[in-house]
């Protein structure tokens, strides 16, 4: 210490220099941080959630859910193995160690479950507790003067929601509300059976009518075009008169024998084929009146406070542009908790740093001593900023709190080190031997502390 603080003196400039540097460096580092509610802490959990559809608990708990756990049982590293079976839904969820590196384990999790063989059409998905995989933005779309729901929903999904998700740092835009419309078939199970036609039979001709396949390829201009074959249903009426079986009649007659005769068997008699609405993802109320709403979600390493302000400027955007058709509201916004902090920061630290300079110069009466205490202040919280940007650690509630506790212990240290200099001076020494010899007594009690 004592030779960083000779070496300080004897070369005033470039110690001067030095300083401005890593003041830059902090002021562009607190440009650069990302600003976080709280810090990126990825917990070592990881939840496996499998839908069986139509299954019970039981049929669940015995294809599902043993056989994952069988799975993923030998993942090193764990220290818990939590399942839950219900109907159409297993749940298990395995705790590993701290430390655990969760990427390559998940990877080894991934190839596991590929390796199960579970029943068909259950699709396990994996999924890591982290606390900012929160939505950073919750908004709400209602229509005003009469707007019909539907065209809320049509106004959210084409307008804004391609907006929102071409915004850097936008993870996922989730739409929840609304209501969409589908084609509902209820099949008489007494008229299946009287017509001869089974469930599957049925199943199979709407698959076979409702395609998209290659058909080969036609040559223009000695360029191979592909050609593809599609047929979609384009009315209820369509599927209603859509041919599904044959059965056959034997009508009275007076003839020599009996005829048959084969009649066709449309989808609309055996049962009833209507357009319905119903909930596309979910419900969602805004002051007791329909709505949409609108979830954001940041990437892992954007940044919150930034991925908000575009995104309120892109509803803002909306607001203008479609007028009183629709209402859009901000439900919830996690920068705002951020901003508050950051900003409480300023003001509590800045009026803590003018303090500590007016109490040091009312005791030292030195000009000189009370602007090296002003300038050491900024100049370390600045110097923990650009720290900060090369460690890859976030402005958060934490790292806000250390900083603001690191005001009150600069000042401290910051007086012992001129009281004992003063001390120094008021013997007699020079300005140097001062310097040098006050350092040096204080030096290991302070970086000690």
């Amino acid at each position: 210490m004592t030779r960083l603080t000779q070496l300080a003196l004897q070369t005033r400039s470039v110690t001067l220099l030095l300083a401005v540097a890593v003041f830059a460096a902090g002021v562009f580092a607190w440009g650069q941080l990302r600003q976080e509610l709280v810090p990126d802490v990825e917990f070592p959990v990881l939840t496996i959630v499998s839908p069986y559809p139509g299954a019970g608990a039981t049929d669940v708990a015995e294809q599902v859910t043993k056989p994952i756990e069988r799975a993923v049982g030998t993942t090193a590293g764990i220290e818990s193995l939590q399942s839950t079976s219900s109907n159409s839904l297993s749940i298990v969820t395995v705790q590993f160690v701290f430390g655990t590196d969760l990427k390559e384990t998940r990877a080894t999790v991934d190839q596991a479950l590929a390796a199960v063989g579970l029943p068909t059409g259950v699709e396990p998905t994996v999924l890591v507790l982290n606390i900012n995989s929160q939505p950073v933005i919750l908004a709400s779309i209602r229509g005003t003067e009469g707007t019909p729901l539907e065209e809320v929903v049509r106004i959210a999904q084409t307008d804004v929601v391609p907006e929102l998700s071409g915004l850097d740092g936008v993870a996922s835009v989730a739409v929840t509300g609304g209501q969409e419309s589908r084609v509902r078939i209820a099949l008489s199970p007494e008229k299946l059976a009287d017509a001869g036609v089974s469930l599957q039979q049925v199943q199979g001709v709407l698959a076979a009518n409702n395609v998209t396949f290659p058909a080969g390829q036609i040559p223009i201009d000695g360029v191979s075009v592909p050609v593809s074959t599609l047929h979609r249903f384009a009315s209820v009426d369509e599927l209603r008169n859509l041919i599904v079986g044959v059965k056959t009649q034997t009508p009275p007659t007076t003839g020599p024998g009996p005829v048959t005769i084969p009649i066709p068997v449309t989808l609309g008699s055996l049962g009833t084929v209507e357009e319905v609405s119903v909930a596309s993802t979910g419900y969602s109320r805004t002051g007791g009146e329909p709505s949409v709403s609108i979830s954001v979600s940041k990437t892992a390493d954007g940044n919150t406070v930034a991925v908000s302000a575009a995104v309120e400027a892109v509803l803002e955007d909306a607001r203008d542009r479609l007028g009183d058709r629709i209402r859009i509201e901000t439900v919830y916004d996690s920068s705002s908790f951020i901003i508050e902090s950051r900003d409480g920061l300023l003001k509590e630290g800045g009026l803590g740093a003018v303090f500590a300079v007016l109490v040091i110069f009312l005791f030292l009466l030195n000009l000189r001593s009370t602007i090296v205490a002003a300038v050491s202040i900024p100049l370390s919280l600045v110097a923990a900023l650009a720290l900060m940007l090369l460690a890859g650690i976030s402005i958060n509630i934490m790292t806000l709190g250390g900083l603001a506790v690191a005001i009150g212990r600069v000042v401290d240290d910051a007086i012992v080190v001129l009281e004992n200099i003063y001390r120094h001076r008021g013997r007699g020494d020079d300005m140097q031997t001062a310097v040098i010899s006050g350092t040096r007594e204080v030096a290991s009690a302070i970086t000690s502390s």
